[in-house]
């Protein structure tokens, strides 16, 4: 497609797909200040500036963040060396990704996701990934899928089907958040109108305030403190799946 001429406002793509480092981009409409836009990504955990996030994915509605992620600190010599990843934000349960036996995604191109699948069929985008390679032996796996679908009009379903070696602790799934989630009788309550669903008895729901104490980063979000919501399954069964809604939230917002 010819670029736009000169004059004319920047039109962005609906959906666009970048092989090479296995991102994916979707939004409802032209629009970018409403509806919804969403962002996922598989690649692996050495790549250039890394942070350990294989399976990581980001979410905003009407032009605002809801799901982030949180990017860099001030680069000082510990961002560049053996110490790297004890910096909060480069370590893999502060993105949008599990926690697995207490185990999280460590550094290294041997770390990352296989089986990517990308499909885009009347605007609905499909976007699938084994992200079970990210994790050492420790996690105890034997599979783990993500699985997104991006619905204009509705919102995201992301899917986790999992099998497990061994059950040491209980699955956590980690998300960032800018505004403060609220758990309500009818899922959590996330930032500019948007609800997450799922099923409460089996996942039940804990929020940590995460203090932005760099003054680089807390500067990029305008604000004091971010927030990570926590889901820990319920049960130890070995296997499992896992069904999450991000949707537009018909009543208030926070």
């Amino acid at each position: 497609m010819p670029p736009d001429a000169p004059g004319k406002p920047f039109r962005p793509p609906l959906v666009s797909w970048f092989p090479g480092i296995e991102v994916v981009t979707a939004r409802e409409g032209e629009d970018t200040e409403r509806g919804f836009f969403f962002s996922a990504k598989g690649g692996h955990n050495a790549e250039s500036h890394n942070h350990n996030d294989t399976g990581n994915f980001i979410l905003y509605h009407n032009g605002r963040q809801v799901l982030i992620d949180a990017g860099f600190q001030t680069y000082t010599k510990t961002t560049f060396s053996e110490k790297r990843y004890t910096l909060w934000n480069n370590q893999s349960c502060y993105h949008n990704t599990p926690t697995i036996n207490r185990t999280d995604q460590p550094a290294g191109r041997e770390y990352g996701a296989v089986g990517v699948s990308f499909n885009n069929s009347g605007g609905v985008v499909n976007f699938g990934l084994d992200i079970g390679g990210a994790y050492p032996g420790a996690a105890m796996l034997r599979r783990y899928r993500r699985e997104f679908v991006f619905t204009p009009g509705t919102g995201l379903e992301l899917t986790d089907t999992y099998a497990l070696k061994e059950w040491k602790a209980p699955l956590v799934l980690n998300f960032l958040c800018l505004a403060r989630p609220e758990i309500s009788g009818d899922g959590v309550v996330l930032g500019e109108g948007v609800v997450l669903r799922f099923d409460e008895a089996a996942l039940r729901a804990e929020i940590d305030a995460v203090p932005l104490e760099d003054p680089r980063i807390r500067d990029n979000w305008r604000q004091d403190t971010l927030y990570r919501l926590r889901l820990i399954k319920q049960d130890r069964k070995l296997s499992g799946r896992i069904v999450l809604k991000f949707l537009k939230n018909r009543g208030r917002t926070i």
